[in-house]
């Protein structure tokens, strides 16, 4: 097992790259190791597309990197500013590390004891009968997709372990106004077409009990069709792992299932 940090609800996890120990965050919503430009990483500038749209960032080609006892050669990695986060947090961080870079991985996080495993099969076919499925998977950019029912509609949310606070987008709550109630709260986002914007958060209440989510949550509002457009199909918001009423979680990239348990 691998011990993490929850910090601002962001999975914070020691681990190495070229022989560089530091602080990454853990990204389930990410296909791409993010290397903070602060260190001396060289290489040629480039365009790369995230689910929150494009980043111009610096490809280099990593010699190691090493979390646990997984670790891998010659790998590709982009170096962006990552200040930002830095920041927010008020601590170093080396990068983000993409979930995609495990897909022959079963993953398993126990949010109870923060503590970040990789397991083998038997491992799910012992909690499988405990847990529920309750996910789309996304092949291009190697995300879990969550379905919420709100009056009688579905609608496509991505699960994200390094969003802080889950998003909905403006069109979502213009749709359901009775269903989010504005506070008089606000925070800054960060991101490719979020980045600095303030934005306010809601209440939300749900009507149909999903099980998977906290019955009374507070997302933020924001306009979320840049992103849809990047993936190329409608996006209703971005779930923070913090909200959801699950204490365990399996991620499945080679079978392409989410467990929740």
């Amino acid at each position: 097992s691998i011990p993490f940090e929850n910090a601002a609800g962001f999975i914070l996890i020691e681990a190495s790259v070229d022989g560089n120990n530091g602080t990454f965050i853990f990204d389930t919503a990410s296909d791409q190791i993010l290397l903070d430009k602060v260190k001396s990483w060289t290489g040629a500038t480039s365009l790369f597309t995230t689910v929150i749209g494009e980043m111009q960032a610096t490809e280099i080609k990593l010699k190691s990197f090493k979390l646990g006892n997984f670790k891998r050669k010659n790998i590709k990695a982009y170096v962006t500013d990552l200040s930002d986060i830095e920041q927010m947090l008020g601590r170093n961080i080396l990068g983000i590390i993409g979930a995609k870079l495990f897909h022959s991985e079963l993953i398993y996080i126990d949010r109870l004891n923060n503590t970040l495993s990789f397991v083998d099969r038997s491992f799910v076919d012992a909690h499988i009968s405990d847990a529920s499925v309750s996910s789309d998977f996304n092949e291009e950019y190697s995300i879990f997709l969550l379905v919420l029912i709100i009056e009688g509609k579905a609608h496509t949310f991505i699960l994200d372990s390094a969003a802080s606070v889950s998003l909905v987008s403006d069109k979502l709550i213009k749709r359901h106004v009775s269903l989010f109630t504005p506070l008089k709260k606000y925070c800054k986002l960060l991101g490719a077409h979020l980045q600095h914007k303030e934005a306010q958060y809601y209440s939300f209440v749900q009507q149909e009990q999903l099980g998977f989510l906290k019955n009374t949550m507070e997302m933020v509002g924001v306009d979320l069709s840049k992103v849809s457009e990047s993936l190329g199909f409608e996006i209703d918001g971005i779930l923070s792992i913090t909200d959801l009423s699950y204490r365990s979680m399996i991620f499945d990239y080679k079978s392409q299932k989410l467990y929740l348990f």
